[in-house]
């Protein structure tokens, strides 16, 4: 690499004109005994300079806080690596003589701290990576974003994923890049973390050169973007998969509202069981594609879970459960499952929902089983009772444990969801509805011809729209709704009106729950009268809710932008879960250099939002304040220790410095990290405050403008 041994012993960068581009590695020769006090005072500065992993006065730049590329080369292969700065070069030569010239354009030294037997490997490394460089190669650095690199790297499903030419197909999403661009895509073995784009050698026979590059930065470019969008699209995937803290997103799994349209609503419900009957029995085939059936089943779960005294939440979950259920059975592929569902009814499987939400709620003590199946042979066979009949009790009971084996497996154990708490403590908590109306609304929402609307109600819109409707069916402002629940869309609220009445409409002869859910006679008193399918107020009422949403909507066009519905929805959820954890009193130097480098990576990976302010009373003073999700803030607070305490392990200090103080830059870093807000010490013996971890040390504390056990230090926002 233009290396050469001189009188000194010392190993030295000459201008290569044929390879390496003029960069040469320092390696030391045997040395003659007249420079025996020179080489044992080169070795001591180097054992210092591996010791401190700091640059020494031959080489001032470190290229680690700078270069992705140089900071993973040394995590990977175990090394460091400085190169020469300009200044260096003006003032120190081969024989270490002050000159007085400095020339930014001259070749300089590469400095190695490994093990001198690994010098000519790594410095091929580097001289390969120039050279792919100078060839044109590009590499793309991934950061936060290498999490992605195996669902890049995982093979695509051949019958699934089929190209242009029909029956072609990619092995992976590199492949379909190198199909569509032409340039060729790998993971680069230097770093682990930068992917490798070579567009090679392409081209038409009688271009130039140019034009041959021209069109292989096109290329590389075009496949760069494409990496870009997917990763984009892998973190939208890994962000909603992160988000179900209680399951899928059901309202993308239903159908599109212009089917309920068109259609009408009925049928669309029915829609949605349909295609579910080749894996069932001729019986159950029947009853699981006919919205009648499914509709007197969840008025049954009504029945039976007011007989077992249980919540009226209870039931509205065990019906969720039995829509998710049906709905996945419409989804998957009839043969595929074979005959493993044959043999379940729908009462079983509506038994089965009943047993599991029965089992997840916490406000009572959960029922048995053989208290549900009592229940249910009670509803099911009026005057009966399964008192004696253990052989039946039995063969009853291994069936809805089957079905409740079944309906786990379909839908992935996903069976939990945030019930209506939320609702009913929005609407009270806003000061514009009465909690005894909010929740006699609610009541409402979730007795048994309601719950009887279909997966259209529960499953599309949710139970917020169910709430709202029922409402509206009350007489009650749905402005007030609206400003409660912001994530509400009027439209979609009139929608629901029309859901639930066409539900009331069609099941009002059928045996309801209802009584115990009546307006003015609670629990067990007499039916209300949005039920009992006459001229009273539901079916007069629902127009008036139509117009009354079309009104808000008007009123709210002519003001402030509300924004998406994806968008309200988030601030609706971060109003109720956002964290804000302040850490004052950070050092502007230590801001600086240890954690603004690592901001933006840290924000992306976390999904925290990190900002910072000055601190009026403490000059030179800031302090990082964290907002976002419990999770994320628990994230971003871990991120930011990490980067703090990275290459800040404070070094014994020498015996010759004035009260043991060191004069390493990086025990210089941890002495300001423990005088500011920023706690270095282990994770475990780091002191806690309820809202969240305190980077505040013993010494620091009295000093913050918020304490170490709230304040300041840890707010929270909305519980």
């Amino acid at each position: 690499g233009g290396a050469h041994v001189e009188k000194g012993g010392e190993a030295t960068a000459g201008a290569s004109s044929s390879g390496g581009g003029g960069l040469s590695p320092m390696r030391r020769a045997h040395p003659s005994s007249s420079s025996l006090p020179q080489m044992v005072a080169t070795a001591l500065s180097s054992a210092a300079a591996l010791q401190q992993q700091q640059p020494s006065q031959d080489c001032a730049e470190h290229l680690r806080e700078t270069s992705a590329f140089c900071s993973s080369f040394e995590d990977l292969q175990r090394c460091a690596v400085w190169v020469q700065s300009a200044e260096d070069m003006g003032r120190i030569d081969s024989r270490n003589r002050v000159v007085n010239e400095s020339d930014p354009d001259r070749p300089r030294k590469i400095f190695f701290a490994a093990e001198p037997g690994r010098v000519p490997t790594l410095w091929g490394l580097l001289k390969g990576r120039a050279s792919d460089l100078k060839r044109g190669v590009r590499f793309l650095n991934l950061g936060a974003d290498r999490v992605f690199q195996p669902a890049l790297m995982a093979p695509y499903d051949r019958s699934h994923h089929r190209g242009a030419g029909g029956g072609a197909s990619f092995r992976d999403f590199f492949d379909y890049v190198r199909r569509t661009t032409g340039a060729e895509v790998r993971i680069d073995n230097l770093t682990r973390n930068h992917l490798r784009i070579d567009a090679g050698a392409e081209g038409s026979h009688g271009d130039s050169e140019g034009d041959k590059k021209e069109d292989a930065s096109r290329r590389i470019t075009l496949a760069e973007e494409l990496i870009r969008l997917q990763v984009e699209l892998l973190r939208d995937h890994s962000i909603r998969r992160h988000w179900w803290g209680f399951g899928r997103d059901w309202t993308l799994l239903c159908g599109d509202d212009a089917d309920a349209a068109e259609n009408g609503t009925a049928d669309a419900s029915g829609a949605q069981l349909a295609g579910a009957t080749g894996v069932m029995g001729a019986n159950a085939r029947q009853n699981l594609s006919d919205p009648r059936a499914v509709a007197g089943t969840c008025i049954e779960i009504s029945e039976i879970n007011c007989t077992l005294d249980l919540d009226e939440s209870v039931a509205a979950h065990a019906c969720i459960i039995l829509y998710r259920f049906l709905n996945r059975l419409a989804a998957q592929d009839p043969s595929a499952n074979g005959s493993t569902s044959s043999h379940l009814k729908l009462r079983e499987i509506a038994l089965a929902c009943l047993f599991l939400a029965n089992k997840s709620q916490k406000v009572k003590r959960w029922k048995r089983l053989e208290d549900v199946l009592d229940a249910a042979y009670g509803s099911f066979y009026p005057g009966g009772t399964l008192t004696g009949k253990r052989e039946e009790a039995a063969n009853w009971e291994r069936r809805v444990l089957t079905a409740e084996s079944e309906i786990l497996s379909a839908l992935d154990s996903d069976v939990f969801w945030s019930g209506v708490d939320w609702i009913v403590s929005a609407a009270v908590e806003s000061g514009r509805v009465a909690e005894p109306i909010a929740r006699n609304a609610m009541e409402l929402a979730m007795s048994g011809p309601v719950l009887a609307a279909g997966p259209r109600l529960w499953l599309r819109l949710g139970p917020e729209y169910a709430f709202a409707a029922v409402a509206g069916f009350l007489s009650i402002d749905v402005g007030n709704v609206f400003a409660a629940i912001p994530s509400l869309v009027p439209i979609k609220v009139g929608r629901a009106a029309e859901i639930i009445a066409a539900s009331v409409r069609e099941n009002a002869s059928k045996k309801k729950a209802s009584s115990r859910n009546g307006g003015s006679g609670g629990r067990g008193g007499g039916k209300n009268d949005l039920f009992n399918g006459g001229q009273l107020s539901l079916l007069n009422t629902v127009p008036l809710v139509q117009k009354a949403c079309q009104a808000w909507m008007a009123s709210r066009s002519l003001g402030a932008n509300t924004g998406t519905e994806w968008t309200r929805q988030l601030e609706s959820v971060g109003r109720r879960a956002c964290r804000r954890i302040v850490i004052p009193d950070v050092s502007s130097d230590l801001f600086a250099r240890r954690l603004l480098p690592a901001v933006d990576a840290i924000r992306a990976e976390s999904g925290c939002d990190i900002s910072f302010r000055e601190v009026p009373e403490t000059p030179g003073a800031e302090s990082v304040v964290l907002e976002g999700e419990w999770r994320a803030c628990a994230l971003a607070e871990r991120l930011l220790r990490n980067a703090v305490k990275q290459r800040s392990e404070p070094t014994p200090p020498a015996n010759n410095s004035p009260q043991g103080a060191s004069s390493s830059p990086e025990h210089a870093d941890a002495s300001v990290a423990g005088h500011s807000g920023m706690d270095t010490r282990p994770e475990e013996e780091s002191p806690h405050s309820p809202g969240g971890t305190a980077w505040v040390s013993p010494s620091s504390a009295s000093h913050c403008s918020g304490s170490a056990t709230g304040g300041a230090g840890a707010d929270v926002i909305g519980g």
